[in-house]
């Protein structure tokens, strides 16, 4: 699976705003673990213009309209969702 960066990547290409991976990866900092540092990330996204919120909810829970919405997994890994039916 492809990391966080990369698919916040292709979710901006979706929107038709694209950003470099390698743009996201240089300005978001990193924890004591090298993981994301999810404020960070946060915050360098609404520099570049994009609304975005972090949460926690089981699948059926996330409406159809929300889409593309990135889930974030185990490991750094992530995964983007295009449709719910």
């Amino acid at each position: 699976m492809k990391s966080i960066i990369e698919h916040i990547a292709l979710i901006t290409q979706l929107h038709g705003t694209p950003l470099a991976e390698a743009t996201l990866a240089a300005q978001v900092t990193r924890d004591a673990q090298m993981g994301v540092n999810f404020q960070s990330l946060t915050e360098v996204l609404r520099s570049f213009g994009f609304e975005n919120t972090l949460s926690k909810r089981p699948l059926i829970e996330i409406p159809s309209l929300a889409v593309p919405v990135l889930l974030v997994l185990h490991d750094e890994q992530a995964a983007v969702v295009t449709a719910i039916e």
